[in-house]
């Protein structure tokens, strides 16, 4: 009916998974937290495709004597191992700690862990 389609805008930035769009902004784990330019820099180009996105729903851990290791599920099934030093695994669980205490002030909401979540399951039964 009326000559060319007209071209669509381009879509922002982002990695889509399951329909849901990541967009490449890095934001503090905390309000004080200054994240450098680089840093912002590094995380936009790793969310942009310059990395491997893997999506987990379970996890195991596990220890040598000089690393530990994280292998990575879906439904139970391994699909990647981290393995890092125990420096960086404690500053890890740290910076996680952090970053989930700050998302249940902010909601005003308290997370469930999974073993939480599986005993109340258990209990139910």
């Amino acid at each position: 009916m009326g000559g060319p389609e007209k071209p669509r805008p381009a879509p922002p930035p982002g990695v889509n998974i399951a329909g849901a769009t990541l967009q490449p902004k890095v934001l503090p784990a905390n309000d004080a937290a200054k994240i450098s330019p680089d840093m912002q820099k590094l995380m936009e180009t790793a969310l942009s495709g310059g990395a491997s996105m893997i999506y987990a729903n379970g996890f195991a851990l596990g220890m040598t004597n000089a690393d530990a290791f994280i292998v990575l599920q879906q439904f139970g099934r391994p699909v990647a191992i981290v393995s890092v030093s125990y420096t960086l695994a404690k500053t890890l669980s740290q910076k996680f700690a952090g970053l989930v205490k700050e998302w249940e002030t902010k909601t005003n909401a308290e997370l469930q862990t999974t073993d939480m979540i599986d005993m109340k399951f258990k209990e139910a039964k």
